[in-house]
């Protein structure tokens, strides 16, 4: 496996990015990997994680809101739409008449977060519950403001639907991964086989869109059968042992930030992708980390997925990283992609296919700002791919 990912390093250029020509080829280099790693991988490390931004479901649907679209409230009526909200903001003498953008709503949850960890500072008639009330609303704002672009994929049976015919772009995304899915079922004999290689999903994303591509790839519900990084107090309100544990898990799907299926529940949390009524939504939103000027990452949720997240990227042979900014208050999250590759030696035993619309040259500073390492001598293996995702899971299912 190591020889195979050196010859891949072998064909790019070590000090300039890679010409068109090879750049084409990084999808057929991956599904190279992808067999040399079922043929010779160690089950125990030999991951392929998908690191997916708002661009990957962006790609599945372009009207699913990228970061600036779902945090931009500038033509929100706050009055009406939560008048609790507008007093809050009243009284935090915050200027409504502006709009409130993207650039808005992270000071806003600055404030929140500030509000909560130094109380000498909170307002005459601030208090803890009073901003627990306001962090609700919140994130049911969000909510909110996800479902008037697109609606959610919905629970048929135990599988999540998109409820339409799949676009060929989106036959070609879940295709690869039916093919993969394929390759990681190719196993030792044995009660409960071991599958040669591992197929994962860490996102920063809130949606369903991966659960509901992986259940529709391979007709069942395959995507209850992914570790979330914790085992639910219930799902889908079912409570038992057998509907929440996951002892055979066939891969993770690690959601950094929260997800609108995510909520809180007698201390613990519950997996629920059933439709809820508003006033049951306003009470108990999802749990979902909002963007902050300083991120909150003492968050329970997130305190249980990060040492999950950390060891599932240092036992990853292979990750694709699909649509991600780099955002500049995601610097935890920089940092937490570094145990991929966390200096030149591990590097030389992983590689990183980066697919995103950005230049090649802004695909090689992103992956340099997590990895400094990256397309040096002996470092870390990047393959960008300026294009669609579709396109590169096309060329790369061909080859699989």
């Amino acid at each position: 496996m190591t020889e195979h990912i050196d010859k891949q390093r072998n064909t790019r250029q070590r000090t300039n990015p890679p010409s068109p020509s090879r750049a084409q080829q990084a999808p057929i280099q991956f599904a190279q990997t992808v067999h040399a790693l079922a043929r010779h991988g160690d089950p125990a490390v030999s991951n392929v994680t998908f690191v997916l931004g708002a661009g990957f479901s962006h790609a599945w649907d372009n009207r699913y809101p990228t970061g600036t679209d779902l945090f931009d409230f500038t033509g929100d009526d706050w009055a009406s739409e939560s008048p609790f909200l507008e007093d809050f903001l009243r009284m935090m003498h915050i200027d409504r008449t502006v709009g409130l953008g993207r650039s808005a709503f992270l000071d806003i949850v600055y404030q929140v977060g500030m509000l909560k960890k130094y109380p000498l500072i909170r307002n005459r008639y601030v208090d803890e519950f009073y901003l627990e009330l306001v962090e609700r609303e919140l994130r049911y704002a969000v909510l909110r403001k996800f479902h008037q672009h697109v609606k959610p994929p919905t629970l048929v049976g135990d599988t999540l639907s998109f409820g339409q015919p799949l676009s060929d772009a989106q036959t070609a995304i879940s295709s690869l991964f039916a093919a993969l899915q394929e390759h990681a079922s190719a196993t030792s004999a044995g009660e409960r086989p071991a599958p040669r290689i591992g197929v994962n999903f860490l996102t920063t994303n809130y949606d369903f869109v991966i659960e509901a591509m992986v259940d529709t790839a391979l007709r069942r519900a395959r995507s209850r059968e992914l570790y979330r990084g914790f085992t639910p107090f219930a799902w889908c309100g079912e409570t038992h042992g057998r509907a929440v544990a996951v002892p055979f898990a066939s891969g993770y799907l690690l959601k950094l930030n929260g997800g609108f299926e995510i909520y809180r529940r007698e201390g613990h949390f519950e997996v629920d992708y059933r439709r809820r009524d508003t006033q049951v939504l306003r009470s108990n939103p999802p749990d979902i980390m909002l963007p902050s000027r300083a991120q909150d990452y003492d968050q329970p949720y997130f305190q249980a997925l990060f040492p999950k997240a950390v060891r599932l990227l240092r036992e990853s042979r292979v990750v694709v990283l699909v649509g991600y900014s780099f955002p500049d208050e995601d610097a935890l999250v920089r940092l937490l992609l570094r145990q991929f590759a966390e200096a030149p030696a591990d590097g030389r035993q992983r590689v990183l296919y980066y697919i995103d619309l950005a230049d090649v040259q802004t695909q090689f500073a992103h992956a340099r700002s997590a990895f400094p390492h990256a397309s040096a001598h002996g470092g870390l293996a990047v393959l960008p791919w300026r294009g669609s995702f579709s396109e590169w899971c096309s060329i790369a299912v061909r080859s699989l």
